[in-house]
């Protein structure tokens, strides 16, 4: 849900460049400002999937093979995890508010200018991917054991 609402954010933010409001606007920075509020409810959900996961892997390992069962779990532990480092680092990244800059090229032999909104509103689509696992529990649920 945060992660789609940030992407929904950044869309609203890319919009309003296309249409024509300047990048340091307080309507803009509002839209910034709650971009940046889901990405760390979001990433705090990402945290607590891994904390998850730690925990049913104890769990497993307690029932199937006896061994002792601490359900205390460091924050130390959960962040050894080298995919959840990627994962923080792909969701983390938006644009903050009151930040804007211009990224250009030089294309075909046209100077082609891109406004951070629309960078940023870019790389948040990437956050589509969150939706897989609720899409793989959804449809695994169904499936007979």
């Amino acid at each position: 849900l945060f992660g789609m609402l940030g992407t929904l954010f950044a869309i609203v933010e890319n919009e309003l460049v296309f249409a024509g409001l300047e990048p340091h606007t307080p309507a803009m920075d509002v839209m910034k400002g709650l971009s940046s509020l889901s990405t760390v409810g979001c990433l705090v959900f990402i945290y607590r999937i891994y904390w998850t996961q730690v925990l049913i892997r104890r769990l497993v390992k307690h029932l199937h093979h006896g061994a002792h069962f601490d359900y205390i779990i460091s924050v130390s532990h959960v962040l050894d995890d080298p995919l959840l480092w990627v994962e923080m680092i792909v969701v983390g990244l938006h644009l903050p508010p009151f930040t804007t800059f211009e990224l250009g090229s030089n294309t075909m032999g046209n100077y082609v200018l891109y406004q951070a909104e629309t960078v940023f509103c870019s790389w948040n689509i990437i956050r589509v991917y969150l939706l897989w696992r609720g899409v793989a529990g959804w449809v695994g649920g169904g499936i007979p054991r």
